[in-house]
């Protein structure tokens, strides 16, 4: 026999699995980016807490972590857009 009460718990666990749902969803395109921006804060925290400890300055530390990633980034894309294009000459001279 169903009561209220059983009714109104099947009803709420059914509106808390279709909100899991509904944010899994919304959260797919962006996942990568996510876990990615995640791992990336774990992996540069300890070198941010040494700075922090050798410059007493939370916005210079965040400051050159920031700049060194980017040049990190701006580095790794260059040799692989540099590899593309020669890739793309021996593929158009083939």
């Amino acid at each position: 026999m169903i009561t209220d009460k059983n009714f109104k718990d099947v009803i709420s666990g059914i509106m808390i699995i279709g909100l899991f749902i509904l944010a899994a969803i919304i959260l797919k395109p962006v996942a990568i980016a996510i876990i990615f921006g995640v791992l990336l804060a774990y992996i540069l925290y300890p070198v941010y807490r040494w700075l922090l400890t050798k410059i007493n300055s939370e916005n210079i530390s965040a400051l050159i972590i920031c700049l060194g990633l980017l040049i990190i980034i701006i580095l790794a894309t260059s040799l692989i857009l540099s590899s593309l294009v020669k890739q793309a000459m021996n593929l158009y001279l083939a």
